[in-house]
């Protein structure tokens, strides 16, 4: 039985959205230009398009002008045509239904030149996976909203006005619309750190000085490693640790829409092709009702089955996550926290994530959660390294990359777990001026009334080599010459040592300082 358009439909389409430029939108989202089967019809919905992107009012004459800068004027059946267009229909309420039964009608029609194609290929000896693998293919891409498929930007456009500004959650740090994370190893704080973003976003509160949200916002968090009990416990630290409010809280449920310990696939991969689950077509229709700024998936690995080292895999996967996006009135961004290669556990990359580049290749802003090295902790003065982790900026591909690296401190007791910002230069400047008390009150107990007058540049070189060893002996191998310089300049301002100047020295000679403990600390 041969498959006839409706070209009534079609006309009615169109024809709407002369009488009510505004349905448009709705047109939009049931087809394209290339939906309609008739030419003048197609030309009319594509100048219709291009006038609605550009804020242009659409009417029967400012579409005619457009249709006639195009060249298309006369191919349509001129200014008779559109006017027969409107005519047809009393009113465009039931635009919808007229635009729904066009997108039927191209629904079928390719989905009969689809099965064509598979009955045509058994002919040609192509091998039954094969055929099947293109026709689930083929019936996914079927299955892709029209306004979905690719339309080709126009550039001339693009360029005919000023670039809007940047949109971000996180100011200056995390942007709308994209797809973003965190990579670090098991029990390094990254759940913690999600829901301290959580927590802020649904707030409006910067809790961590470097983020710092744009307003009070929704989040969509699926969580799967930890029951509701856990979550509940971490954010009664969090609130302690924060002093949120009543009215705080009130604002987190009011905005966090929670899926805690649940874990499943969004997508499987059949013949050597990445499909959606139905739990992701649940996810897309779960985005459209909450209308989330954000949507955090923890940890990425439990919503995503197929070959972690593919790149074909975690690309199509990743792909799905993008579609995610504007599915919003704003744009969401799509934050997955991930797990770091065994090697990597140490390194702040962007390539220290688990599993094949396309990963990282796809997300636009991405940090490290990394523990402090052994240096970093010593010239902070830091004895417990499990304290203390480190937050980089690995990749930003629509903001700056972020100055350096954030210090967080794990807090203890009824906070124990919570994730502060610390001022790691005033930690380092902390422990230099403890090191350099240190030695400063050791010196000065070692050279005593310093009968041989030794100078500070005695003390630097041979005759000071007891004085350095004893200091080193006592203190640890940090006790270097610039270290011993600098402690008796400390020691003198502390008030440990006096300094005196010796003014026998020849001119124009650095002038030597003799170096006595000062009575008052005898």
């Amino acid at each position: 039985m041969p498959l006839k358009p409706d070209l009534d439909a079609e006309d009615a389409t169109v024809g709407s959205i002369l009488l009510s430029p505004n349905c448009i939108q709705i047109v939009r989202e049931h087809v394209s230009a290339d939906s309609f089967t008739q030419e003048p019809h197609r030309l009319i919905f594509r100048a219709a398009c291009s006038m609605h992107d550009a804020g242009k009012v659409i009417d029967s004459l400012t579409l005619k002008d457009e249709l006639k800068q195009r060249g298309d004027l006369d191919r349509v059946g001129g200014v008779t045509f559109l006017g027969d267009l409107s005519s047809h229909i009393p009113t465009a309420a039931n635009v919808q239904h007229y635009a729904a039964i066009v997108a039927e009608y191209e629904h079928k029609h390719n989905l009969r030149t689809l099965l064509r194609a598979s009955v045509v290929a058994t002919s040609n000896g192509e091998t039954t996976a094969s055929i099947i693998s293109n026709l689930l293919s083929g019936i996914e891409e079927l299955g892709v909203r029209q306004n979905d498929a690719p339309q080709r930007t126009d550039v001339a456009e693009l360029l005919s006005k000023p670039p809007p500004d940047m949109e971000y959650l996180i100011e200056g740090v995390l942007p709308r619309g994209v797809l973003c994370g965190c990579d670090a190893q098991g029990g390094a704080g990254k759940s913690m750190l999600a829901q301290i973003l959580v927590t802020s976003i649904c707030t409006g509160r910067t809790l961590l000085q470097s983020f710092k949200p744009t307003g009070t916002m929704r989040v969509l968090w699926i969580e799967s490693e930890d029951p509701p009990d856990e979550i509940a416990r971490r954010f009664g630290r969090i609130i302690r640790a924060f002093d949120l409010t009543p009215k705080d809280c009130e604002r987190i449920a009011e905005n966090l829409t929670l899926y805690a310990s649940q874990a499943f696939a969004l997508n499987r991969v059949e013949h050597g092709v990445v499909v959606p689950t139905e739990r992701y077509r649940w996810l897309v229709r779960e985005v459209e009702r909450v209308q989330p700024d954000l949507i955090i998936l923890d940890p990425r690995s439990h919503f995503f089955a197929g070959d972690e080292n593919s790149n074909a895999d975690v690309a199509a996967f990743m792909n799905l996550m993008k579609a995610l996006t504007p599915i919003t009135h704003t744009p969401c961004s799509v934050w997955t926290n991930h797990h770091v290669a065994k090697m990597r556990e140490t390194e702040a990359t962007s390539a220290s994530g688990r599993g094949a580049s396309a990963a990282r290749d796809a997300t636009r802003a991405l940090w490290s959660l990394t523990p402090l090295s052994a240096s970093e902790c010593a010239a902070a003065g830091i004895e417990t390294a499990s304290g203390f982790v480190k937050l980089e900026q690995t990749k930003s591909n629509w903001s700056p990359l972020g100055d350096g690296p954030i210090y967080l401190r794990r807090l203890q007791g009824e906070c124990g777990g919570v994730l502060v910002e610390t001022d790691m230069r005033k930690m380092r400047a902390e422990a230099d001026n403890a090191r350099l008390d240190a030695i400063a009150k050791e010196f000065a107990t070692m050279i005593g009334e310093n009968r041989e007058n030794l100078t500070i540049r005695d003390i630097s070189r041979t005759p000071g080599v007891d004085i350095r060893h004893g200091l080193k002996v006592k203190l640890g191998n940090h006790v270097t010459i610039p270290a011993v310089e600098q402690a008796i300049e400390h020691g003198a301002r502390a008030g440990y040592l006096t300094i005196d100047t010796d003014p026998s020295k020849p001119l124009g000679a650095k002038i030597p300082r003799q170096i006595r403990e000062a009575n008052s600390h005898e």
